[in-house]
């Protein structure tokens, strides 16, 4: 209904919407009663760069909802198919992969590519249909082993999905989705469109842009993060007994990357940023060539500084791998982490961990570990289940630093170093996620029409003190509504700088141009409470 659509506006807000309807209480995640929702925002599909798709579903992880974002080219391809969402039911009897060209919807048989990597299903699929232009996303063995750690996959590293989304589509014997859209987007008022567009890209473009993250953030992504959460000591090292990692801060750097390593840029339909996503290239990697999508600031922290790995090629390898096996990297870092320290205590010996030396730094290990994970192999189906359970099991105090929030595992901004992150993961539903509160440092006021200073339920120029836990609360729930205005949008939340990052007037223009139905920028700071509330 129509209704519907003003009330939770798309992406995000519209898959809650179906999950909370459609799914019975008592579900069970990795059941046929379970679904899998794939969602794109009213604006996907235009020049505004609204590239993202979110992925929604119950979580074999925690026994709540998940929802993850990814972007590149799939979300714009649905939209120009003609859809808002897609949406799995049931099982299937034997793997599937399914084919979606506009209204023409076909299931293949899939046995064939069980078993076989992320990478390597992606290309037999597009060999398969005949087109590789069809934008693909897919499971790898974590997944069709049902890993709460698996995610889904796509363009050989667009990764989506934490909280075992790829272990529900595994679950449901589907393999992989091919999907090409061949129409177009309908804009409502096209001149009113225009002037939205401007005023966003005005904010986003590094030439007219006053805030002075943009640049960075465009050359860069989020490689320059460590850097930033180094200077308050939030380096999440060692499984957070630490807050510094010289060593793999100097082999991290975004400049050490960009001169020695980056082939070429990449970007998300349409992204203003054009270039924080970047194709990597390591010749010289012991572990042999390695061409690949990557690396961002949640492989850095999560497989680097929180197991000790200083090594870049070693780091290279463990995020190449884990999309290989469709795991996901922040998770499993988190968990390697907890086994690194568990070793470390004496909690776990050699005997327990199948032979295999889980000692600080040591990435030929977490190589070896991380495959037995997504096979389910010896040690590896102890720990297939996430840090939490896996401390269960294994007990001994091991759950004292079992790092993770409702089950989830840590993510890689560190909470103890800021109230409003810290007061954001203890009250998030989902479990350890950063992205509800994403950007974690504050705007530039200079930026901000004081039009809209005085209309948030804090004072901005007081809130962002570290040594302060005053206006924090309004904070957390204020970025927690506007965020998920991003995810309905279907825009990234990464490019949300400048005055964008408080002003979503620019954003309820074009909403109403596209849509032709009249939204404020309140309307929008509404239907993000509301998606909240669900």
């Amino acid at each position: 209904p129509e209704h519907t659509l003003v009330n939770f506006v798309g992406g995000r807000g519209l898959n809650m919407k179906i999950l909370y309807d459609e799914v019975p209480v008592g579900a069970d995640p990795l059941g046929p009663q379970n679904l899998l929702i794939f969602g794109v925002g009213p604006l996907n599909g235009t020049p505004i760069g609204m590239g993202r798709m979110t992925v929604t579903t119950k979580s074999p992880a925690t026994g709540y909802f998940m929802e993850g974002n990814s972007g590149k080219f799939f979300a714009p391809n649905m939209k120009f198919a003609g859809y808002d969402t897609v949406v799995f039911s049931g099982k299937a009897a034997s793997p599937v992969y399914v084919v979606i060209k506009d209204d023409q919807v076909e299931f293949r048989k899939a046995s064939h590519l069980w078993g076989k990597s992320t990478f390597e299903t992606e290309a037999a699929v597009k060999a398969e249909v005949g087109d590789d232009t069809y934008q693909v996303r897919v499971i790898g063995p974590a997944g069709e082993n049902l890993s709460p750690l698996a995610t889904i996959i796509g363009n050989n590293g667009n990764s989506g999905g934490r909280g075992g989304a790829g272990a529900v589509m595994g679950s449901k014997n589907l393999k992989a989705i091919a999907l090409k859209g061949t129409g177009g987007v309908d804009i409502a008022n096209p001149g009113l469109f225009r002037e939205a567009l401007d005023e966003i890209y005005e904010e986003l473009n590094y030439l007219s842009t006053k805030d002075p993250y943009v640049r960075p953030w465009q050359i860069y992504g989020t490689m320059f993060v460590p850097v930033v959460t180094s200077a308050y000591g939030a380096y999440m090292t060692e499984n957070c007994r630490e807050g510094l990692f010289p060593q793999g801060l100097s082999e991290f750097r975004g400049e050490r990357i960009q001169r020695d390593f980056v082939a070429g840029n990449l970007a998300d339909f349409c992204c203003p940023y054009a270039s924080c996503i970047h194709w990597l290239e390591d010749r010289k990697n012991p572990y042999g060539d390695l061409c690949f999508q990557g690396v961002q600031a949640g492989t850095q922290i999560s497989m680097g500084a929180m197991c000790g790995v200083s090594d870049i090629h070693g780091l290279f390898k463990l995020h190449n791998i884990s999309n290989a096996l469709g795991l996901c990297y922040i998770s499993a870092g988190t968990l390697l982490a907890w086994v690194m320290e568990a070793y470390e205590k004496g909690i776990l010996t050699k005997e327990d961990t199948d032979g295999i030396p889980m000692t600080w730094g040591n990435h030929e290990a977490m190589v070896q570990m991380i495959q037995k994970i997504a096979l389910r192999e010896g040690f590896g189906d102890v720990l297939a289940d996430g840090v939490k359970k896996a401390s269960e099991r294994v007990g001994k105090g091991s759950e004292a630093f079992a790092l993770h929030v409702k089950g989830l595992d840590f993510t890689a901004i560190e909470p103890r170093a800021f109230f409003h992150v810290g007061l954001a993961y203890a009250v998030n539903d989902m479990g350890a996620d950063h992205e509800r509160i994403h950007v974690p440092y504050p705007p530039v006021l200079s930026l901000i029409d004081e039009e809209i200073l005085r209309e948030l339920p804090f004072d901005m120029r007081k809130v962002w003190n570290r040594q302060s836990a005053e206006g924090k609360g309004e904070l957390v729930k204020w970025m927690y509504d506007t965020r998920a205005v991003l995810n309905c949008l279907e825009t990234c939340v990464f490019t949300n700088r400048g005055k964008l990052y408080v002003d979503f007037r620019p954003y309820a223009k074009a909403l109403t141009a596209a849509t032709g139905v009249e939204f404020s920028y309140k309307d929008l700071w509404k239907a993000g409470e509301r998606v909240i509330n669900l």
